[in-house]
């Protein structure tokens, strides 16, 4: 009896382990895919304003109304399709069309498998330079 009840503890153990190896391993895909989105959608928005000389006549809330969108298409075609509830927070903290900079901090919500409501947050700072964007 002595030998059950230490196989299932051990069961047990093992259980509780795997299941904070996916916890940790879900927050590290998340952070990940967010920063590659971030990553992509700033310069994207940023090549595809000045490729086409676009910031002479675009408004702020156009530029960032096509970040949302190259943003959201591209979190929602990761991981994150499965997640129902799933939501995003962009604070843009700076952006100058003119000066050509971009800033901004995305704040991803998600659920783990266990169920719980998790976040990460990813920063970024995007600036226009000359030839950088094949101009």
């Amino acid at each position: 009896m002595r030998h059950v009840i230490y196989v299932i503890s051990c069961a047990f153990a093992v259980i509780l382990a795997i299941a904070a190896l996916i916890t940790v391993d879900t927050r590290h895909t998340r952070q990940n895919e967010l920063d590659n989105a971030l990553a992509l959608c700033c310069d994207e928005t940023m090549r595809n304003t000045y490729d086409s000389l676009a910031y002479l006549t675009i408004t702020q809330e156009a530029f960032l109304a096509e970040f949302n969108a190259l943003l959201t298409d591209k979190i929602s075609r990761g991981e994150s399709a499965k997640d129902e509830n799933l939501s995003l927070q962009v604070d843009v903290a700076g952006l100058d069309l003119t000066e050509g900079m971009f800033s901004v901090k995305v704040t991803e919500y998600f659920t783990y498998p266990n169920g719980n409501i998790g976040h990460v947050s990813s920063s970024r700072t995007t600036v226009y330079e000359e030839g950088a964007y094949g101009i």
